[in-house]
């Protein structure tokens, strides 16, 4: 539905941000992170969206360790 309403209105930041959580709800992290970029780019004063986008952040570097971690544990 927002990828529709994205293609309809590309500047309306409030559509990125709500497909960027449905991403998150969905652990699309990727996807997620793009579209709060994208939302900030068209909305900067917007704090919601650089709230979610450092949590995303934060999110990402402890996918990142916990897979280094695994990879470290399976070859001992």
């Amino acid at each position: 539905m927002y990828t529709r309403l994205i293609e309809l209105s590309p500047k309306n930041f409030v559509y990125y941000n709500n497909r960027g959580h449905c991403y998150l709800v969905l652990e699309e992290i990727e996807h997620a992170r793009a579209d709060f970029e994208k939302s900030i780019e068209l909305e900067p004063d917007l704090l919601d969206n650089h709230i979610t986008y450092e949590n995303i952040k934060r999110l990402e570097s402890l996918i990142k360790l916990n897979t280094i971690d695994l990879e470290t544990s399976n070859n001992h």
